[in-house]
């Protein structure tokens, strides 16, 4: 609790003090998830039971990540779906004698974990939780996140409704308000904290996301945040003049926008675009930069495919991740 900030200590203070639910609305960088690691700590010194769960295994990992070595925990779902690093968490890796046996291991877990879908576990609907943490809430449709919250006495939803909605493709659907998350339906002021002050963008792109969504409540977390600019721990050597001025620690230089203008054709891959990522993330790691430190998004799931196969052959590259938003 001490590396929290006061509104991330009020989020969980407020949590535990809560009847029934809470809404924690993390803008971002503002630690949402080290806040949910917190609260499943204090919540398991406490004696009581957590479910954590989300709308992909991703998501759901990227909490146990952060959990390991600090609580025991469970992790439910097919194992080839489950991060590597997390397999031993499985419960494939054990072995019972009779369903007794069984049925008592899963409820010795006062920590279990499994996306939304996989919360229709059998063992799962026989057991009621203290607690039900949904992360990334905003993006869950509202029958599928049901389930799990049926497993709780109370539970946490944690997102922000600016971001990403519920994939919803039938605009019937979305007239009906299946497009609305279950999130965005309950938030207001006297169930909802806030968490605002990040930690992941410097003023000027704070500023950005405050123009275009944030209406000026993001907030830098320290003048640390608000100042920092990228720095290569190593020189870069013949690179282009652009990847250098990309890699450069002033805004002004490295930053460049593009009107690309309108068209109705929509193209799922870019080579192009995929070649300049490559000299950029090749820079990086010629400029010291390690690969789990280096992040590659793109916005449809064939650009990631073609990006990660160009990457591949980069040293460092299993390192690398490419995603999508």
């Amino acid at each position: 609790m001490a590396q929290l900030n006061d509104q991330q200590k009020k989020a969980i203070f407020r949590t535990l003090a809560a009847d029934h639910y809470i809404l924690i609305k993390g803008m971002p960088g503002t630690g949402k998830t080290a806040t949910v690691v917190a609260l499943v700590q204090l919540a398991v010194r406490l004696g009581l039971s957590v479910l954590i769960t989300s709308h992909t295994h991703s998501a759901v990992d990227n909490v146990l990540l952060k959990l390991r070595g600090l609580v025991d925990f469970l992790r439910l779902g097919a194992v080839h779906k489950l991060h590597p690093e997390l397999t031993d968490y499985g419960e494939t890796r054990q072995v019972f004698s009779s369903p007794q046996e069984m049925q008592a291991f899963y409820d010795s877990k006062n920590v279990v974990a499994v996306t939304c879908l996989g919360s229709s576990h059998p063992l799962l609907t026989r057991r009621q939780f203290d607690l039900c943490i949904v992360d990334e809430s905003g993006q869950v449709l509202q029958p599928t996140v049901l389930r799990p919250l049926f497993s709780a006495r109370k539970f946490i939803l944690i997102g922000d409704p600016e971001q990403l909605p519920p994939l919803v493709r039938s605009t019937k659907a979305k007239e009906l308000g299946l497009g609305q998350s279950l999130f965005a339906r309950l938030d207001r002021p006297a169930v909802t904290s806030e968490l605002s002050l990040q930690y992941r963008m410097n003023q000027r792109i704070t500023d950005l996301a405050n123009t275009l969504t944030y209406n000026g409540r993001l907030q830098c977390g320290s003048p640390e945040v608000a100042s920092a600019t990228l720095s290569l721990p190593k020189p870069l050597v013949d690179q282009p003049d652009w990847v250098s001025r990309a890699l450069g620690s002033s805004l002004d230089q490295a930053v460049i926008v593009l009107d690309t203008g309108k068209t109705e054709a929509v193209d799922c891959t870019n080579v192009a675009e995929t070649e300049v990522v490559l000299k950029i993330v090749t820079a990086l790691g010629q400029g010291g930069v390690a690969g789990e430190r280096v992040g590659v998004i793109a916005p449809y799931r064939a650009q990631v495919e073609l990006l990660r196969k160009r990457t591949a052959c980069l040293t460092g590259s299993s390192r690398i991740e490419v995603n999508t938003v």
